[in-house]
C-alpha cells in the first residue's frame, strides 16, 4: 500500500489529480463523496476515504470526503519524526 490513516497525500491519477488531503481510513462500502462502492473497480485495490483541503463536485453537490484508491494516492512526506533521543534534547534545552 502507498498511504496510511493520518497521512497527508495528493491524488496522482483520475479527475481530481492534483488534489491534497488527509487519509482517514478504510473505506468501508456504501456511498461516499458522490461516488458508489459499485463504481470502483476491484483492480484498483485498496480503497481509502480522503477529506480533501477543499471540495469537489459531483452532480451539483460538492463534497469534501470520497473514497480513493490506493493506488491514486501518494504520500507526501514532511520532515522526519525526530528520534526519542532528539525529543528529549528538545523538552530539556526548551525548544519544545
Amino acid at each position: 500500500m502507498n498511504c496510511k490513516p493520518g497521512e497527508i497525500a495528493i491524488v496522482i491519477k483520475g479527475r481530481h489529480e492534483g488534489k491534497i488531503g488527509t487519509v482517514i481510513g478504510p473505506f468501508e462500502g456504501g456511498e461516499c463523496g458522490g461516488v458508489e462502492f459499485s463504481r470502483i473497480p476491484a483492480s484498483e485495490g485498496h480503497i481509502w476515504v480522503f477529506e480533501a483541503a477543499g471540495t469537489w463536485e459531483v452532480r451539483g453537490e460538492h463534497f469534501k470526503q470520497g473514497p480513493f484508491p490506493d493506488g491514486w494516492l501518494r504520500p507526501i512526506s514532511g520532515l522526519p519524526e525526530p528520534s526519542e533521543d532528539e525529543r528529549r534534547l528538545i523538552e530539556i534545552e526548551g525548544l519544545s
